[in-house]
């Protein structure tokens, strides 16, 4: 079984197709045929290179991007540097005292959850802009919108202006300082440059009731939100009118199941997935936000239950195979969501905006499951071919960190590039956020003393910095029309409902580089068992020279948590002005054509 795949991988290193190998879940077919146009002169508009932004906490040495002196790690920036983030998120938010960030007045911060531990603030404000300068990243901050808490929905009396003080506060202190030439501690850096975008909290939209029911999650009544995130986005907006300002909302529903935890009632005690957003909006200021920030991309997230009882999996003990076909078809899905919230905008809040509305998607990475052990994967009976996409727990909460999850985000990078309305997207998260047993992070990097410290990558880092050879500066979008190619129907898994999918997807841009002209086309093979024999055919242009870089595996569902793509790259023929090429199962390739 092994040889059987490494032949195939290796025709597609040597751009040939193989026909008559055997792969265990295809009874006849060992490949599939598809072909694509690329119009080299049909512009689409600018590409958005923001999309590759991501996260970091200031607990924990900022995601251990730090060392345990606190002082900034040169490896990490260069690591995080090579992956090109556009735009990177402070996780200060809930709970967080700005104060004890800043250089003069540093100390102990309640870490967020509310359960009274705190840490000491090592990546502070400082640190956090000095990393981001370093790694060409701009700077988003959250804001901490609970000053006055006492518990369950409870603000003590008076609190209601307190994160505008404190939000008007601390952007004032970093723009007093930048304007007395605030500089680096790292050498060679220069003056440290102001924060770009101000996020009005993380998620307050969970910890919602059933019935009343106290909240241990801290959720904010919506109409408490509107009243604290309205006037601390005018106290932003007065002091630093360049900055962005962002605004959390979820609409709690997603494939007829819940996404918020637990589930918000309307007025009438009636569970209303969009009650929260329809609130919240209807309260803000006109003209105080510049984009609505949503988590609506934790996908497939097969543990999510029905809204009228949370939360039930009713996708349990399905073929691993079922799982990782619902993640392929997740990214529809986000957008499905995205365009409900785009509806509901346009029809009856555009004058909440400075400007056109716009959505920035501040996390998302791929969830099969938040919770340990909650969802098992069948590896028996019928299931029991599926081995050979490379599992070795059935717990498919280990699945995040996979080369499948990086298939993922490559289609839902794809898919936010096909609008003009978004802001921004930051993959969640840039360092760290690992378990004990180092399966399941969510970090793109990671080091430990296993490591020595040094920086290793995980799979999502190798898309996005694949990504960021596209997303550049000054790229345009052009057409690319899909000719032939199979499709896939789906089963309904989690929050991404029964769908049929095309099997191969594409992304094409064109650019200008040392003088030449490139198209650079982004391909994603989908299927997990059978490699994808393509052809490629430029209109409107001559192409004179192509290259590939292919990300590929014989282990979509490896959950280790160390195993990473295999990376080749090469020469593409042009023959009667195709090029023709195979791509293995599961994997991803940018053909570079100069023309």
């Amino acid at each position: 079984m092994k040889h059987d795949r490494y032949v195939l991988w290796m025709a597609a290193m040597l751009g040939v197709s193989v026909v008559g190998v055997a792969l265990p879940v295809s009874a006849a077919q060992t490949s599939h045929t598809f072909s694509f146009r690329v119009t080299a002169n049909q512009s689409l508009g600018a590409v958005n290179p923001d999309l590759l932004g991501s996260n970091l906490e200031w607990w924990g040495y900022g995601d251990s991007v730090l060392t345990g002196e606190g002082k900034q790690r040169p490896e990490i920036i260069a690591s995080a540097a090579a992956r090109k983030p556009t735009v990177l998120r402070y996780m200060a938010s809930d709970w967080f005292e700005w104060k004890k960030s800043m250089p003069e007045t540093r100390g102990y911060s309640p870490t967020p959850g509310g359960d009274s531990t705190s840490e000491y603030v090592y990546f502070g404000t400082q640190e956090f802009l000095e990393f981001s300068k370093a790694i060409g990243a701009k700077s988003l901050i959250i804001l901490n919108m609970y000053q006055g808490w006492v518990e369950g929905f409870t603000y003590a009396a008076g609190s209601t202006s307190l994160p505008a003080n404190d939000a008007r506060d601390w952007a004032l202190a970093i723009k007093n300082k930048i304007a007395a030439g605030w500089t680096s501690s790292i050498p060679g850096q220069g003056k440290l440059n102001d924060v770009s975008y101000w996020e009005l909290g993380n998620e307050p939209y969970h910890g919602g009731s059933y019935v009343n029911e106290v909240s241990k999650e801290h959720g904010m009544r919506p109409g408490t939100l509107a009243e604290r995130a309205g006037l601390a986005a005018k106290a932003i907006i007065k002091v630093n009118p360049k900055a962005q300002v962002l605004l959390p909302l979820a609409t709690c529903i997603s494939n007829n199941k819940a996404t918020c935890v637990p589930w918000w009632q309307n007025n009438k005690g009636v569970a209303d997935g969009f009650y929260y957003m329809n609130t919240v909006l209807s309260g803000m200021p006109n003209a105080s936000i510049d984009a609505i920030s949503l988590h609506n991309a934790y996908m497939p997230s097969v543990w999510a239950g029905d809204i009228t009882v949370y939360p039930i999996n009713p996708s349990n003990q399905k073929c691993p195979e079922t799982y990782y076909w619902g993640a392929m078809a997740s990214p529809k899905s986000v957008i499905d969501n995205l365009n409900t919230v785009t509806k509901l905008v346009n029809n009856s809040y555009r004058p909440k905006f400075r400007g056109t509305p716009k959505y920035a998607i501040t996390e998302y990475g791929p969830v099969f499951d938040l919770y340990v052990g909650d969802v098992t994967a069948k590896t028996s009976g019928e299931c029991a071919t599926n081995s050979y996409l490379g599992y070795q727990q059935t717990d498919v909460s280990k699945w995040t960190a996979t080369p499948a999850g990086g298939l993922y985000v490559a289609d839902l990078i794809r898919e936010f590039s096909l609008r003009n309305d978004i802001l921004m997207a930051n993959h969640w998260s840039l360092s760290g956020n690992c378990p004990t047993d180092n399966t399941n992070c969510f970090g793109e990097i990671y080091s430990s003393e296993n490591t020595n410290w040094q920086p290793k990558v995980r799979p999502i880092y190798q898309v996005l910095q694949l990504w960021s050879t596209l997303l550049r500066p000054g790229a345009t979008q052009v057409a690319v029309t899909a000719i032939q190619r199979e499709t896939k129907t789906t089963e309904n898994i989690g929050l991404s409902p029964a769908r049929t999918i095309p099997i191969v997807e594409a992304f094409s841009v064109k650019y200008a580089e040392q003088g030449a002209n490139y198209l650079g086309i982004l391909l994603i093979n989908k299927d997990p068992a059978r490699s994808g024999v393509g052809t490629l055919s430029i209109a409107s242009a001559k192409p004179s020279k192509v290259t590939y870089e292919l990300l590929s595996t014989t282990k979509l569902l490896i959950d280790n948590g160390t195993d990473v793509f295999n990376v080749s790259t090469g020469n593409l023929a042009i023959k009667n002005g195709n090029i023709n090429f195979t791509m293995p199962p599961g994997s991803i390739e940018v053909i570079r054509v100069k023309i």
